[in-house]
């Protein structure tokens, strides 16, 4: 299968394009939003990050690597913030005026960098191989991003969990050490093996004389 399945895009919040709607609403007419943020739990549904919910003036709404963000400002920050979409729920427009920031070059020059990006996700050649990961359960929304909802929670115990999945050898290999702080390789042996040999290569380039 390839690293990243679309057809499961958003499929856990099916108001996304309303949400959008609210956001570019608020954006035209320069008033503040509300909403509540959430994380991905194992069940592959949405759930409270906390009870209190963001308010946010929305500049600007961007999409990257197929997914689309909120650029916005909090007052508590200094710096924008950029919020995916698709953990929005309860999206609202408020009658608040948004923040004025064309006094503010940090945060215009922020609002600058970022662009409609149209992102293909590598693809390689070769075999696909069953694998186990252990990782933990905050690593849903990355497990999502990358292999959809085709894959399997095998074990589950506290915050650690273990999933099974079919994935191309090469593209496996790339993501776990991409993700290597956070995720161990159980099996294949041969993958397992290999990601050993690629860490030790890092460590002997880095490592100090």
């Amino acid at each position: 299968m390839s690293v990243l399945e679309g057809d499961y895009m958003f499929s856990w919040n099916k108001n996304i394009d309303y949400w959008q709607y609210i956001i570019n609403t608020a954006i035209e007419n320069r008033k503040k939003i509300r909403f509540f943020y959430n994380a991905l739990g194992t069940d592959f549904k949405l759930h409270l990050k906390r009870q209190e919910p963001y308010i946010v003036s929305p500049y600007k709404v961007v999409a990257n690597n197929e997914k689309l963000y909120l650029i916005g400002h909090m007052d508590q920050y200094d710096d924008v913030i950029y919020l995916r979409l698709d953990k929005m729920t309860e999206v609202e427009c408020l009658a608040e005026n948004s923040n004025d920031i064309s006094d503010n070059p940090a945060l215009v020059k922020a609002l600058e960098l970022p662009q409609h990006v149209a992102e293909k996700v590598y693809m390689y050649s070769g075999e696909s191989v069953w694998a186990e990961i252990k990782t933990t359960s905050d690593m849903m929304w990355a497990l999502t991003d990358w292999f959809g909802t085709n894959f399997l929670i095998k074990e589950e115990s506290g915050d650690s969990i273990i999933v099974l999945l079919k994935c191309n050898y090469s593209a496996l290999r790339h993501w776990v050490l991409q993700y290597g702080p956070y995720v161990e390789i159980l099996s294949p042996m041969v993958l397992r093996d290999q990601i050993k040999i690629d860490v030790q290569g890092m460590w002997e380039k880095y490592k100090e004389y």
